[in-house]
């Protein structure tokens, strides 16, 4: 069987490869990714097709510096500026360093983060690995009234919402003469209720989970916001620790500065159910 080792290396313009991308992505997209795969491993040529995965997943190492990326997108929404840092693939793990961006006037940070079976569970469709996350995130500053501004309020929703629920009343009344029809018709009960009631036994004996993604996930890390607005009252540098999986929610030292002094807080959340839950507090105020 032929081993192969192979290195390529690539310095990519991204605004020469425009013409590559489809008209209605963006009006324009600048910046640089300075790539650098290595790859190796040792090939059976009458079974390549099932092993490309594994030596794409295992055997092979990717490593892009990302410099200065911006793009105008036609959906507004989407455009962002300033994409920078590092990102390495190996292994099956995803590992991200010193990556900041630009978007909608918010600028994001991540850091020292790893990522691992992401290409197992998505490439591979092995849900039964766990996806682990351990990442430091950031924000710069944040204005309350970004959210008005991203997102403001819908007039209509209220009419929706009323129109909604007529239209769900009548759906109810014609499935309950549906049901009171075919109890009439000898007896005989309908097939769906079965396949359903069948359905919610097998779904009963699932572990809960209240992501309930299809896969275990686990994220850990730290959180770090340098300073929120909210109308007048300003609070200086958020952070707190958060550790989440797919039943416990866990913050610890949440911890804030605002009206000369401090808070130090601590939640643990815990997940029974799709409407039970158990939460804990651990509260520390100084001079607020």
């Amino acid at each position: 069987m032929p081993t192969y080792e192979a290195e390529i290396g690539a310095d990519v313009v991204i605004e020469n490869f425009k013409q590559f991308f489809p008209d209605s992505l963006a009006y324009s997209m600048t910046g640089g990714v300075l790539a650098n795969i290595k790859s190796h491993g040792t090939v059976n040529l009458d079974s390549i097709d099932t092993q490309m995965f594994d030596l794409i997943i295992n055997n092979t190492d990717i490593d892009l510096k990302l410099s200065n990326i911006n793009a105008d997108m036609y959906e507004s929404f989407t455009s962002f500026n300033n994409l920078g840092g590092e990102v390495k693939i190996a292994r099956d793990s995803i590992l991200v360093d010193k990556l900041g961006i630009e978007w909608q006037g918010l600028n994001l940070h991540v850091d020292s983060t790893i990522v691992e079976n992401a290409m197992k569970i998505f490439v591979l469709e092995q849900t039964n690995n766990k996806l682990k996350v351990l990442t430091k995130v950031g924000l710069d500053d944040f204005d309350y009234a970004w959210l008005d501004q991203m997102f403001p309020a819908d007039s209509t929703a209220a009419d929706s919402l009323a129109v909604a629920d007529v239209q769900a009343g009548g759906q109810a009344e014609g499935e309950t003469a549906t049901a009171v029809a075919a109890s009439a018709n000898d007896g005989a009960a309908p097939a769906e209720p079965v396949a359903a009631a069948e359905t919610a036994a097998v779904a009963d004996t699932a572990p809960y989970s209240f992501l309930a993604l299809g896969y275990p996930v686990e994220v850990k890390g730290m959180f770090k916001l340098g300073h929120l607005q909210y109308g007048k009252s300003s609070i200086d540098t958020i952070s707190a620790k958060f550790n989440v999986n797919d039943t416990v929610a866990l913050i610890e030292h949440l911890r804030l500065g605002a009206f000369k002094g401090g808070l130090d807080a601590s939640a643990n959340i815990e997940f029974k159910s799709d409407s039970f839950m158990q939460v804990a507090f651990r509260t520390h105020i100084d001079k607020m």
